[in-house]
């Protein structure tokens, strides 16, 4: 079972965006495949939902377990847990 829960688009530092990346993951033979671009407090909201679209059309298209996620990196190392915290929510 192939699958990959570290990714980044073009949201952040990649080259593809989420559901063309989730596509080739898919067209690969791939289970399961998480976006965790990389983002900041000001990014966070913004960057998640386009994710979150786009990971449920393409769960919805293909047999591909599509999770959306972030990488909290742009982030003091005080403001963290709230980051994470509003992570979770969106």
């Amino acid at each position: 079972m192939l699958y990959d829960f570290h990714t980044h688009t073009f949201l952040s530092d990649g080259e593809l965006s989420p559901l063309e990346l989730i596509g080739r993951a898919h067209l690969q033979g791939y289970a399961a495949i998480a976006i965790t671009d990389h983002v900041g407090l000001g990014s966070l909201p913004r960057v998640i939902q386009e994710i979150a679209t786009d990971c449920s059309l393409a769960r919805k298209q293909w047999d591909i377990l599509a999770i959306p996620g972030v990488e909290l990196t742009y982030v003091p190392p005080a403001a963290i847990p709230e980051a994470a915290r509003q992570a979770k929510e969106l």
